[in-house]
């Protein structure tokens, strides 16, 4: 199979046995951002957008792409946009926020609605994408249906992933793994994968506990990938809407490319999706 760089160089359709990959640009302001589109060989049944994490957004690539090729088989169409400055899109990751990251998302959504005509566009995130995902189903004010993979529910834990994940990957390199905060406070950003993520943006993360500390309106059914601790959390959030929860014991499974998606979890997500189409 091509690579992902190969198709984005050659601009060109990926056409599987049992399913379609596309590479799309879409306009956000003056930014061209970069996607996929994963489809079903046959009309599609429904839709999903996946909204990307931050801090751990290279670790989660291939997994997120494995997550839209299992939907994409059984008749799902997926779409994933890559935010400003991340990945193949234009732009600056020192500037983008959580806001840019909605907004991100709502250009994948109208995508979605463009090839299928489905309205309730599902939408699937992972850590810092499961808050954009629950941000942009409040601004559809619809009853779509949420995945959300062990969430970030606060600024404060979701920094402590990050700290660890920052020294991991100077061990990794056989480096001196300096204090996270330390590096912050005197470069002004910190390198993630190859992303610089600044200052300004950390405190953008500000926002998650204004996310969190809001009921989600709507009726809509979701589905909760998380520790124990966070499933009670997020059943709050979600306020009226039936949840499904597959308990994750072990808070370490999904961090940073440490097995975030197995074949088990993989298997759960697109047997729910096909149970509430």
């Amino acid at each position: 199979m091509t690579t992902i760089v190969e198709r984005l160089r050659n601009q060109t359709r990926y056409n599987g046995a049992d399913h379609v990959e596309e590479i799309v640009r879409l306009d956000l302001d003056d930014l061209s951002l970069f996607g996929i589109v994963f489809s079903p060989k046959e009309k599609p049944r429904d839709a999903f957008v996946i909204c990307p994490s931050l801090l751990e957004f290279l670790a989660l690539q291939k997994d997120e792409a494995d997550l839209g090729r299992a939907l994409a088989r059984l008749g799902h169409l997926v779409v994933y946009v890559q935010p400003p400055g991340w990945g193949y899109s234009e732009g600056s990751p020192m500037d983008c926020t959580i806001d840019d990251r909605v907004r991100t998302a709502h250009l994948a959504v109208e995508e979605a609605r463009r090839r299928t005509a489905v309205r309730e566009v599902g939408l699937i995130g992972t850590a810092l994408g499961a808050l954009v995902a629950i941000e942009m189903c409040r601004l559809l004010e619809g009853s779509c249906r949420l995945v959300l993979i062990d969430p970030a529910l606060d600024k404060a834990s979701y920094l402590e992933r990050g700290a660890r994940f920052h020294q991991t990957a100077a061990i990794a390199k056989g480096a001196n793994a300096k204090p996270f905060e330390e590096v912050l406070e005197k470069d002004g950003y910190v390198i993630f994968g190859a992303h610089p993520v600044s200052r300004r943006v950390i405190d953008d993360l500000g926002n998650l506990d204004h996310i969190v500390g809001r009921e989600l309106m709507g009726d809509g059914p979701a589905f909760v990938a998380a520790d124990p601790s966070s499933v009670e959390r997020c059943q709050t959030l979600l306020g009226r809407r039936s949840v499904d929860v597959h308990e994750l014991q072990d808070a370490k499974v999904i961090r940073f490319g440490l097995r975030q998606f197995n074949d088990e979890l993989i298997g759960a997500v697109v047997e729910w999706a096909g149970a509430h189409e």
